[in-house]
């Protein structure tokens, strides 16, 4: 499988046991503040390409009006995107309804809007995605967005944390006889306690893993087509 990368790290320095069924409070509080400060730099763009429209509007040049007025959509639509998804990790609950997901797109959004790309401490997770003109075009799943951003964000500390040991981390997606995220080379879920936990945070977002019964090696969620 090709593959798309980019240094990924994960929010938060909680003990990954923590963050089994739910992300922590913290860990939502920092996502906030990542988000927050992220939207500072298209709100001030916004701002002064606002006030260049009106200034070439009056004098008539057409063709830069048009162009800045493009710019300032992007950004709109950059900032919705981000508060939708920090608005869909906020209210996740068993009662959200399962929506169609690109899971390549998504956890390119997720690394995006919470800054993941930023490597902490050299531990950083690797973002593998096949490439869109092949196995990409079948990774359209149904799932419970914000509980599938809970799972990811919980996963990959986990994984982060094992990774002290010298494994490099890594999130993935991929599609077989169904599409499948997975996080590796290990993790939380290799305690039988802990496994159990982030299985039930599978559920609640719709998906179903795939960990063999011993809980070693990576961490594999597959969820239905959409």
């Amino acid at each position: 499988m090709s593959e798309r990368e980019g240094g990924l790290a994960v929010p938060g320095g909680e003990d990954p046991g923590s963050l089994g069924a739910e992300v922590g409070s913290s860990v939502l509080a920092e996502a906030v503040d990542r988000i927050a400060h992220q939207l500072k730099n298209p709100l001030q763009a916004m701002t002064v390409n606002l006030e260049v429209i009106r200034m070439r509007a009056a004098e008539g040049d057409e063709e830069e009006t048009e162009r800045l007025t493009g710019v300032v959509d992007q950004n709109i639509r950059l900032v919705d995107r981000r508060i939708r998804m920090l608005i869909a990790l906020a209210r996740r609950s068993p009662e959200e309804p399962r929506t169609g997901v690109d899971l390549a797109e998504f956890l390119q959004e997720a690394a995006a809007a919470f800054r993941l790309d930023e490597r902490e401490d050299g531990q950083g997770l690797r973002l593998r995605l096949p490439d869109a003109d092949g196995e990409g075009d079948g990774l359209s799943v149904r799932a419970r967005e914000g509980a599938l951003l809970a799972l990811v964000l919980a996963a990959a500390s986990g994984a982060r944390h094992a990774a002290r040991e010298g494994n490099e981390p890594y999130l993935a997606a991929g599609s077989g006889e169904e599409p499948w995220v997975e996080v590796g080379p290990g993790g939380p879920w290799e305690s039988g306690e802990q496994r159990d936990e982030l299985a039930e945070q599978a559920r609640r977002a719709g998906g179903e893993v795939e960990t063999d019964t011993t809980g070693e090696g990576p961490f594999r969620v597959r969820f239905p087509r959409a």
